[in-house]
């Protein structure tokens, strides 16, 4: 047998979610269904915890019993079809007329083999469906299909789901479930869809737009409520079923397009997948989802939202992005603006922004990271960027008014940006707030900045707090850090990092500002407290302004140490006159050019 074994928390190796495929049946006299052994796939995930490299016992599992499980013994009232071969017509179903005028089966439990093509439109009212292996519902040009309080589903292989072409009329989902197909609403371009209140479980993808033309798009006026979710392997696949996966890869998939989803008071949900929305060459814009505990299956997924080029809009409005192990979005060369959003959790990169080649816009402000550095061996991160390669005056990444507080005792980074390219537009990181309880002794940082031959980076009015009551050495804590930043024009102004050291060689928070190899970058009026040192320069820092900074208690005020710092005459900076206020020196200079303050 073939082990599969999922990740939803952790990285590989601690396996919080393990599956047996074809083994682990649960004992079908305890469920009280006889028949349910003859089912091909175990139909729960098992939820273990990670401890020490050892697996404790598990806790009896809440089972989800699928639609095939709940509708064993199924005798249907229509059949439809005789064959996976079979074409069948919705004019030949006993179809009634309700109120409104509109076709109906109602209160029907119907068997469908083969292709029903809808050449009448109609709509499943009340309806329990079970599709054959690879059955198919396609409509017709000009036609549509419905379905509210209608369940569809498969049992052992998969079917293929509704294929909406171009030229259906419309579709409207309402308080339907939808399981076990390849791509349970395939639509094209221009197609009306409303779906209310839907649950999508255990289909390879949910709703897929995947052959658009590149402008075109989905044509979406209702989107509420609507879950998507996988709650355990999927059934078999069908003969000659392409891009098969025995878990769910995405709940939407756009390739090409745009779609863009209106506005909900009620969250739309994703969860257990590899990806909540995987999106390429496409502009989507959302508000109000929300991305819970994605799945890493043979080290692919465990990102909420995955966008290849394109244009990501994303607005919070309670929606989250939670314990998703790999990253809450993951974005590759694709336009960002994401306000207002929540990532939480066990979630090893909040936003991972990277390839950005091609003076892609981003913009990430108002939202909230709190980061538990539990399990991952990576480093955690709330935003991890790759700042765009642009030009010109006009800002192209802006990071303002987020929110992070750092938990457990990973490494961990609240925010880090890389100068891979030499961009020279504006940069702006600004606003910001830090909390730091994180506990890791080797690299905990508010801000690093590796800022490579990029210029004009505005690191302004940022406020960092260490918290942290831990007496280990902290070998990296750091507060801002900027590393072999060599361009013109940057700065660093109005921040404040404060920290806890506060008695001689006190290493708990290690340097307020750490400054390494970096020049011609302008310091003015920052302030930092309780650091072992509150600003540090070390290698080759020449040309440096520091001016009007305010240096409050801390082991040392300002450390040189390496290298040239640039020679500072009557800046304006205010060292504290308070009693032993600098317990090793206010100001200890070991460069090769001694700095005058």
């Amino acid at each position: 047998m073939k082990k599969k074994t999922f990740f939803l928390m952790g990285q590989p190796g601690c396996p919080h979610l393990s599956v047996l495929r074809n083994g682990l049946r649960f004992c079908a006299f305890c469920l009280g269904f006889l028949a349910l052994p003859m089912l091909g796939h175990a139909q729960f995930f098992e939820d273990l915890s990670c401890n020490g490299g050892q697996t404790s016992p598990p806790s009896s599992p809440e089972v989800q019993l699928t639609l095939c499980q709940q509708n064993m013994g199924f005798v249907p009232d229509v059949t439809v079809g005789s064959s996976s071969t079979s074409q069948s017509n919705s004019s030949s179903l006993p179809l009634t007329t309700l109120p409104n005028g509109d076709k109906a089966l109602v209160n029907k439990k119907v068997l469908i083999n083969g292709t029903l093509n809808v050449n009448v439109s109609f709509v499943f009212k009340g309806c329990t469906v079970k599709m054959g292996p690879a059955a198919l519902i396609q409509t017709q040009s000009g036609k549509k299909v419905d379905a509210t309080q209608s369940k569809f589903f498969a049992c052992n292989q998969m079917w293929k789901g509704f294929n909406l072409p171009t030229g259906t009329a419309s579709m409207t989902l309402f308080d339907c479930k939808i399981e076990d197909a390849d791509k349970a609403i395939k639509v094209a371009d221009g197609v009306p869809l409303k779906i209310d209140k839907c649950d999508f479980n255990r289909n390879l993808y949910g709703i897929y737009n995947g052959n658009a033309t590149a402008g075109t798009g989905m044509s979406i006026s209702q989107f509420t409520n609507n879950n998507f979710t996988c709650t355990s392997i999927l059934n078999s696949q069908f003969p000659n079923q392409s891009g098969y996966n025995d878990i769910s890869i995405a709940g939407i998939f756009v390739k090409n397009s745009i779609a863009t989803f209106p506005s909900s008071g009620s969250p739309n949900s994703f969860s257990k997948m590899e990806f909540g929305i995987q999106m390429d060459n496409s502009e989507v814009g959302f508000k109000n989802f929300s991305f819970k505990a994605m799945v890493v299956d043979n080290g692919v997924g465990g990102v909420g939202v995955k966008a290849t080029s394109g244009k990501l809009t994303a607005a919070g409005g309670g929606g989250e992005f939670l314990d998703n192990p790999v990253a809450g979005i993951d974005a590759n060369g694709t336009h960002l603006d994401v306000s207002g959003y929540k990532f939480n959790g066990d979630q090893n990169k909040g936003i991972r922004s990277t390839n950005n080649a091609l003076a892609q816009f981003i913009k990430l402000i108002g939202n909230t990271f709190t980061i538990n550095a539990v399990t991952g061996t990576a480093e955690y991160h709330g935003i991890y960027l790759v700042r765009p390669l642009a030009s010109g005056t006009q800002i192209h990444a802006q990071l303002e008014g987020n929110t992070f507080t750092l938990n457990g005792a990973k490494k961990c980074i609240a925010m880090e940006v890389l100068g891979a390219f030499p961009a020279s537009d504006n940069f702006v990181l600004a606003d910001n707030y830090v909390y730091i309880n994180n506990t890791n002794q080797f690299k905990v940082h508010g801000i690093l900045m590796s800022g490579g031959t990029t210029n004009n980076n505005r690191i302004n009015s940022n406020h960092i707090y260490y918290y942290s009551d831990d007496n280990g050495p902290g070998l990296q804590r750091r507060g801002i850090q900027i590393v072999q930043m060599n361009g013109t024009g940057s700065s660093c102004y109005r921040n404040e990092v404060i920290g806890t050291a506060n008695t001689l060689n006190d290493t708990r928070f290690q340097c307020g500002f750490h400054v390494y190899n970096s020049k011609d970058i302008w310091f003015c009026n920052n302030t930092t407290e309780d650091a072992d040192r509150g600003y540090h320069f070390t290698g080759d820092c020449d040309n440096s302004v520091f001016s009007n900074n305010i240096i409050e208690p801390s082991t040392h005020g300002l450390y040189v140490d390496s290298g040239p710092m640039g020679k500072q005459f009557r800046a304006g900076n205010i060292w504290s006159t308070a009693a032993n206020a600098f317990s090793a020196a206010a100001a200890k200079l070991e460069g090769t050019e001694p700095a005058d303050s």
